[in-house]
């Protein structure tokens, strides 16, 4: 058999298989210690093979070992949700803007602005994301830094676009919506925001000041003939 040395979060079989379970029998074939199982006399073919056959929603069978214990196991099948959705079709990217900060849930197409090479061009942490990239749970989209636009409260931070925001005031972000509701509270709570973004060699912090951040981000719309802060699914418009 083979040992489970993971399972994603977000999973069928995360409530069923745990971390060091041995996977000794799938769908009725016996699991070899290199992860084959036998088909005719000489062939082998990896066990990954038989959860392909399966239907999305359909079951498996499963035997583990589990502390001496041999257990037998129903386990739902099903495609993991991307951590970077590889596509985005006739609809607009949602974005939302404070104080000069754009913000943007990523998608794998976001990188495709580098060209063809992007998996070279592009920043190496956003690629990582993108190929080896798991969701901790389901609602998780990361939100990308996309532009920072010129003003007084963005000076010394330019340099800081096209990075993942980790954190605002030390709450993690988990999507773009979860995001934009929770700046618009924070807006009125504090007196600063701080907006944590991943860098390489440890994550950099812009600070936003709050007293000043709704006047400034009329400026920049009215400048970059902007028509709103947020996108019609963020701030509640219907599209004309």
């Amino acid at each position: 058999g083979v040992r489970i040395r993971g399972v994603a979060p977000t999973a069928p079989a995360a409530a069923l298989l745990r971390t060091g379970d041995v996977l000794v029998e799938l769908d009725g074939h016996a699991i070899a210690n290199d992860g084959s199982f036998a088909i005719g006399g000489q062939e082998r073919l990896s066990f990954a093979h038989l959860i392909h056959l399966k239907f999305a929603h359909q079951t498996i069978g499963l035997r583990v070992l589990r502390a001496g214990e041999e257990l037998e196991l129903e386990v739902p099948v099903r495609p993991l949700q991307r951590l970077i959705p590889p596509t985005a079709y006739d609809e607009p990217l949602p974005y939302f803007i404070y104080a000069g900060l754009v913000f943007v849930p990523f998608v794998e197409p976001y990188l495709h602005e580098w060209g063809d090479d992007w998996q070279q061009d592009a920043p190496h942490e956003l690629v990582q994301l993108v190929l080896s990239g798991a969701q901790s749970e389901a609602a998780e989209q990361p939100v990308l830094l996309s532009r920072v636009l010129p003003s007084p409260q963005t000076a010394g931070y330019l340099t800081l676009a096209d990075r993942r925001v980790l954190s605002v005031n030390g709450e993690r972000v988990l999507n773009l919506r979860q995001m934009h509701a929770l700046v618009q509270r924070l807006q009125a709570e504090c007196d600063h925001l701080a907006f944590e973004v991943q860098c390489v060699g440890g994550p950099a912090v812009i600070a936003i000041d709050t007293s000043t951040a709704e006047q400034e981000a009329k400026a920049i719309l009215e400048t970059y003939r902007i028509p709103a802060a947020a996108s019609p699914d963020l701030c509640g418009q219907s599209e004309t």
